[in-house]
């Protein structure tokens, strides 16, 4: 084995541990879990309708509440955008039904037009912007990812604080740095 900080090499087995999803790490985890859910909810839905158990409408309703059920931290929450630019669903009653072209961050990033670009181009994918957390005026950059449910046109988003994420790694990294020091001492 090899230190990559030092490049010493150790004779014999090093002791690993296997990937840990607990704790915040697993947090981010569970994030990717409930859009796969909400997608396959969607998918659900809408075969419902195709099989005319359900109207569109009342499927699109149920996803919604679904959407506004979801969250994925204490901070956290999806919010939905409809193809015609519309916030269908959003933790902040203020934004419902607004007219999202008009929705920029604090660095004119224009975060529904960016969603929806996403969303209709790539089916799913990822971009920054700045945003206050909810009940803050700060805003914060943060990572969203955004992903199409074009049976019922529209697109979900959700994001995580970067602030948040470079915590959950710095703390991830130094535990594995800890915990292989810990191992390579046993070596020598």
């Amino acid at each position: 084995s090899l230190d990559g900080s030092t490049g010493q090499v150790y004779e014999g087995k090093v002791p690993t541990k296997d990937a840990d999803l607990s704790g915040d790490f697993g947090k981010l985890m569970e994030l990717a879990d409930r859009y796969k859910a909400l997608a396959v909810r969607a998918e659900v839905l809408d075969q419902q309708v195709r099989n005319g158990k359900l109207t569109q409408q009342q499927a699109r309703q149920m996803l919604l509440e679904e959407i506004a059920r979801t969250r994925p931290s204490k901070d956290g929450y999806v919010f939905a955008i409809g193809h015609n630019r519309s916030v269908l669903s959003h933790p902040d009653p203020a934004w419902q039904g607004h007219d999202g072209t008009q929705v920029s961050d604090a660095k004119g990033t224009a975060i529904t037009l960016r969603t929806l670009d996403i969303a209709q181009t790539q089916g799913e994918g990822f971009f920054t912007y700045f945003w206050p957390r909810l009940g803050e005026s700060q805003p914060v950059e943060k990572m969203a990812f955004v992903l199409d449910i074009a049976p019922f046109r529209m697109a979900i988003a959700s994001g995580l604080y970067i602030g948040d994420i470079e915590s959950v790694v710095d703390a991830h990294k130094e535990e594995i740095i800890r915990e292989l020091r810990v191992s390579l001492n046993k070596i020598r």
